[in-house]
């Protein structure tokens, strides 16, 4: 992700979350907390028992995620040196030195670039938040005489990685109409184009649909039937490389346990066959598939 794409999808979770935005520049936002994002990102975890044992008015934190750390700073100091500037030129300043003016309240200041700490946590918040939705796509127009029909999709974003030594994955956005069994590829973007509300609107029904379970059962077959396609190469090369790791430490070990001494030889062996061990769990290919998150979308019908 680059600077944008962090700050936008901040600036998303943020207004999703009620915050008051105090300041937003390009490289940075102040923000004052709502309390439902103090509770996830600040982990009071004793202040928020605490405001629920005793009733007391939460007081939120302010923090100024940073998205470019280098600008920030530089700002920071212009900014900083045009203040003493302006305190300087006081009568006060000129008699008895710099006086600081009276700034804002203080604020916690967390680097959001990728790879932070904080980022890191904002995208595991957002994700077990996330991870199970139930959306109705909005009606351009509602009809008071006759009622809008829809059907139900489950939508399902796999993750597929292809593990050894090294290691890259694959995102599947796959959707299945719970009408008719019609799967469909790229689901996530399909649903970003259309206006969807987690409230069913009014004067509107949803048409039959199969179990849940046969769903599932065939988005599964759909993404192993993908992942049995994909080119092998990168498991026979893996395979190459771990042979060429067994053969070296074959190698090395053979010289060491013929030198060893006989009360020593079980020791050495252990050794070895712990390395073995260690060698085939980090090159041996492995394919998981993981479920990032789903939902169900009731989509407007193409004869409504």
């Amino acid at each position: 992700m680059n600077k944008q794409q962090v700050d936008q999808f901040v600036m998303r979770y943020l207004e999703s979350k009620q915050c008051h935005i105090i300041e937003k520049g390009s490289d940075h936002v102040v923000v004052q907390l709502s309390p439902e994002a103090d509770r996830e990102l600040t982990n009071r975890h004793y202040y928020w028992n605490f405001v629920e044992r005793t009733g007391a008015s939460p007081e939120t934190m302010r923090l100024t995620f940073v998205f470019d750390m280098e600008k920030y700073e530089q700002a920071k100091a212009k900014n900083k040196e045009k203040e003493n500037k302006m305190n300087t030129d006081t009568i006060l300043g000129r008699y008895l030195g710099i006086t600081p003016l009276a700034g804002p309240q203080r604020t916690i200041q967390q680097d959001m670039t990728f790879g932070s700490i904080k980022l890191e946590q904002l995208f595991q918040v957002v994700q077990q938040k996330g991870k199970y939705i139930n959306l109705y796509e909005v009606p351009s127009e509602t009809s008071v005489s006759e009622s809008t029909a829809y059907m139900s999709w489950l939508g399902v974003n796999f993750k597929v990685e292809f593990t050894s030594d090294l290691k890259r994955s694959e995102i599947h956005s796959l959707g299945i109409c719970l009408s008719t069994g019609e799967i469909q590829t790229d689901f996530h973007h399909t649903a970003l184009q259309m206006k969807l509300t987690t409230k069913m609107p009014p004067n509107t029904h949803i048409r039959p649909t199969i179990s849940l379970e046969r769903a599932v059962s065939e988005l599964q077959k759909y993404i192993i039937q993908k992942v049995k396609v994909v080119d092998q190469k990168w498991a026979l090369d893996a395979h190459d490389r771990l042979n060429e790791e067994i053969l070296r430490i074959q190698t090395y070990y053979k010289d060491l346990i013929a030198a060893a001494e006989e009360e020593d030889k079980q020791e050495v062996e252990g050794l070895f066959e712990n390395r073995l061990q260690e060698i085939k769990r980090q090159y041996e290919p492995k394919i998981q598939v993981s479920v990032i998150n789903c939902g169900f979308f009731s989509l407007l019908c193409d004869d409504h």
